[in-house]
């Protein structure tokens, strides 16, 4: 792997012993492949410390895991439990563009999320025995997606082209943008060889 990925993971904590358990491995083992986690939701305390908490603690719970989410190239939760906070993450990583990885003990799936079709989720099934292969390959897959954004400013003229040329071919200006540097790509690469 040539880069380092950025993960937020999350579980519920309201989840059963058994996935706070593999939640603690899998961040061990994010650790110990030298991801940088965004975010540490055993920090924040036992569920019945965090419910019990007045609504400033509230906030900054609520504003840090956010604010990790945005800092972060790929989102993981652990959606075994059912938790209108884990599907508020969910969705608010996909509208962020990150990669989401929903990870869910055998039948655990949240109902909802089977509804989402969106390119960027991977729901995935795992078993604490076959958890580390799961989430090499669902990180490995979705590490094809991560993208660099970058804004560039473009006179009347080029804006009007590339507007014009992405209605003639039936796709985004950012996707016309694309293919023309894989075009041109391909290009430089002929003529090096």
């Amino acid at each position: 792997m040539s880069r380092i990925i950025k993960i937020f993971y999350n579980f519920s904590v309201r989840s059963s012993p058994g996935v706070l358990i593999s939640s603690k491995n899998i961040i061990k083992w994010f650790k110990s492949q030298k991801y940088i986690l965004t975010y540490n939701a055993f920090k924040n305390g036992s569920a019945s410390e965090i419910y019990s908490s007045e609504m400033e603690r509230l906030e900054y719970l609520f504003e840090s895991a956010t604010q990790a989410l945005k800092d972060s190239d790929l989102c993981i939760l652990e959606i075994s439990t059912h938790s209108l906070s884990q599907g508020y993450l969910l969705q608010k990583a996909l509208e962020e563009g990150k990669p989401t990885i929903a990870l869910h003990l055998p039948n655990c799936l949240p109902v909802f999320v089977a509804g989402i079709h969106d390119s960027r989720l991977q729901v995935v099934e795992y078993t604490p025995a076959k958890m580390i292969a799961v989430l090499k390959e669902a990180i490995n897959y979705a590490s094809e997606d991560f993208d660099i954004r970058f804004n560039m400013m473009l006179s009347p003229t080029l804006n009007s082209y590339l507007k014009q040329l992405a209605k003639q071919k039936n796709m985004s200006r950012s996707s016309c943008v694309r293919a023309m540097i894989r075009e041109n790509m391909v290009v430089a690469q002929a003529r090096m060889n």
